[in-house]
């Protein structure tokens, strides 16, 4: 495998697929790369989970060159590891993504009767997706939950007076949006076979 020094990136090839460079040289099991891109509270749970397990991990803020220019606060943070560490630093990621989102399924089904959906999506989803009653909608949605492969809370609601966030349940047959405080239904739809 090569590694550009610039964008802290492994790669098989001759050509950096990031910056397109061809300076590129072997790579070393100490060299850092690029793992991922997180808000600044989820770099610093992703950096206590790599820690946690043995993995050194060095956090920067994610800025262009134009925001730091003008000092603009970092928001976003790039977490990088060392070469020799990075599947294992992945791997790390992908069970505390799993943890999470079995946590927040489990939040969801524990409040199932706190779900709501507003009467113009409920007639939406009626006739998106065939259903002929109000229960009907209600079970779909509770079936879209249970067999989310995927849950993930992300941003916040800008219009919400309770600080809410998205909720997005990925299932096989549709994408899920909540509100994580009123538990409100925001948006449904359905995965292109």
């Amino acid at each position: 495998m090569n590694y550009c020094a610039d964008c802290y990136c492994a790669f098989d090839g001759d050509v950096c697929p990031v910056c397109g460079t061809d300076r590129v040289r072997k790579v070393n099991d100490g060299d850092f790369c690029f793992l991922t891109e997180r808000d600044s509270i989820e770099s610093d749970i992703c950096d206590g989970a790599l820690r946690a397990n043995g993995i050194q991990c060095v956090t920067m803020p994610g800025l262009s060159g134009i925001e730091m220019s003008f000092a603009v606060p970092a928001f976003r943070r790039r977490l990088y590891v060392p070469f020799g560490q990075l599947m294992q630093a992945i791997n790390v990621l992908k069970e505390a993504e799993r943890l999470e989102s079995e946590k927040t399924k489990s939040r969801l089904t524990e409040n199932a009767d706190k779900l709501k959906i507003n009467d113009r999506l409920l007639k939406k989803i009626k006739h998106v997706f065939a259903l002929k009653s109000d229960e009907e909608v209600r079970s779909y949605c509770l079936g879209v939950i249970n067999k989310a492969t995927r849950i993930e809370e992300d941003g916040m609601i800008s219009g919400c007076p309770y600080g809410g966030h998205y909720i997005f349940c990925h299932a096989p047959e549709a994408v899920l949006t909540l509100n994580s405080v009123t538990f409100e239904i925001l948006s449904i739809r359905a995965e292109k076979k």
